[in-house]
């Protein structure tokens, strides 16, 4: 829409916990600040292909695991982020099982 001064503002969709439930996996990220180190713990409802990046605030990538190919069931990776600085990082998991691909995206606070 439009808004006051008539600058563009696109619609932007936001993607939840409860959605990310709806759509076959659940995702939480702790903790949250963290000193270098998190977790990223998920729920697999079938069998999927996984993937899981961080990336900085200007899109370098600063960690990934990628076509992870896993059961149905709760898992959880632990992520070493020892060699970046303090700051905001986004955390992006995609999960892909037969023709349905969902991605959640959140941000994590490094605080050394």
């Amino acid at each position: 829409f439009y808004g006051y001064g008539s600058t563009y503002v696109p619609p932007v969709l936001f993607v939840g916990i409860n959605e990310a439930e709806e759509n076959g996996f659940d995702f939480n990220l702790y903790p949250n600040p963290n000193s270098g180190s998190f977790n990223m713990e998920f729920s697999l409802k079938e069998e999927s292909i996984v993937n899981a990046m961080v990336t900085d605030m200007n899109g370098k990538t600063v960690w990934a695991n990628t076509n992870l190919s896993l059961p149905a069931g709760s898992r959880k990776i632990t992520v070493p982020l020892t060699d970046v600085s303090n700051g905001l990082y986004f955390v992006e998991m995609q999960i892909s099982s037969g023709d349905k691909v969902n991605t959640v995206r959140r941000k994590i606070s490094v605080m050394k």
